[in-house]
């Protein structure tokens, strides 16, 4: 027999839930049927998978330590003293300003250990906040993901409660995403846009159409300043698609500074030569919080971060020149 005693953490999700995330080498249908076989027993009784974890819970699960040990996949802890710019910080959440050039998660295993998450676990292990030995199936989240070379406010999540109250408000809209952006053009009033999205996932990049296929995007932009040749934005982004505010945008006509998938190469060129600029002027700047349930005390609260040195950079070299 195998014991668990069910942590804060691990608490407040679906028995068949946790097991799956537990037993993370085990099949589904493993899974099931121990289940439906009644192999397992919540303090002395059995219950649905439906079950709802309370703490202290204790699980005796009726199989052989050799299978179970088979089924549990050990945690890899990729520990770095990366410095986070935190932006703000409290019990439940941590907001960090990334750099341009970070990923949030690892693409292949050469980026293991250089993540933003990886920083972020290394961070909270380092304040005793995450202890892995002592958690089960929960690691510390984000909940929102920018382009490696997109910088900004990253929301992430302390526990398991503010996990899974942020992802359901992000789903329903009630967290406010706002991007600043440099675009190429002249815009001289708000703009809505509604459309669909398409990734060609052979050069992993997307397309904007106006037939109802694909995912629906809405993205709204707002002018905040006109100078010669270009335009600095505010970007509403009301629904989050891969590259939706890059591609949307260059479907306009007004593509992204910088831009090296959807923007203008020549133009680009230019901010190559003259700023060392390579890549999209695009700053996740400021997010709202409305309606965040189990977390009421982010209601109203906003949370910004200064414009990054290439947005300065090119407004101090236009004052002279044209782009």
């Amino acid at each position: 027999m195998h014991t668990v005693i069910i942590e804060k953490n691990d608490s407040q999700q679906r028995l068949d839930r946790f097991l799956k995330k537990y037993f993370k080498r085990a099949p589904l249908s493993t899974i099931q049927k121990i289940i439906r076989k009644k192999m397992i027993r919540v303090n002395g009784k059995h219950v649905s998978a439906q079950y709802m974890l309370e703490s202290k819970d204790q699980l005796d699960i009726y199989i052989a330590d050799e299978m179970i040990q088979k089924w549990i996949e050990e945690k890899t802890i990729y520990e770095s003293l990366e410095k986070l710019n935190i932006v703000f910080e409290d019990e439940n959440i941590i907001v960090i300003n990334k750099p341009v050039g970070i990923l949030v998660h690892a693409a292949s295993p050469k980026d293991y250990g250089r993540t933003l998450i990886d920083f972020l676990i290394s961070y909270l292990i380092r304040k005793k906040e995450y202890i892995p030995r002592l958690e089960k199936t929960f690691t510390p989240a984000v909940v929102n993901r920018l382009d490696r070379n997109t910088c900004g406010l990253i929301l992430g999540a302390k526990n398991l409660i503010a996990l899974q109250n942020l992802t359901k408000a992000f789903r329903e809209h009630q967290v406010e995403k706002y991007y600043r952006a440099l675009v190429f053009g002249r815009i001289n009033q708000p703009i809505e846009l509604s459309n669909f999205l398409i990734k060609n996932k052979d050069d992993n990049k997307v397309r904007i159409v106006k037939e109802e296929i694909g995912k629906k995007i809405l993205t709204n932009i707002k002018p905040i300043k006109r100078y010669n040749g270009f335009t600095d934005v505010e970007v509403h982004l009301i629904t989050g698609r891969t590259h939706q505010i890059r591609a949307h945008l260059s479907s306009i006509n007004l593509p992204l500074m910088g831009d090296p998938k959807y923007g203008n190469l020549q133009k680009n060129k230019i901010l190559k030569e003259k700023l060392g600029i390579e890549f999209q002027l695009l700053q996740s700047n400021r997010i709202k919080f409305n309606h965040i349930e189990g977390l009421s005390y982010l209601k109203g609260m906003e949370i910004g971060c200064p414009l990054p040195d290439n947005f300065i950079k090119v407004f101090n070299w236009n004052k002279e020149n044209r782009i």
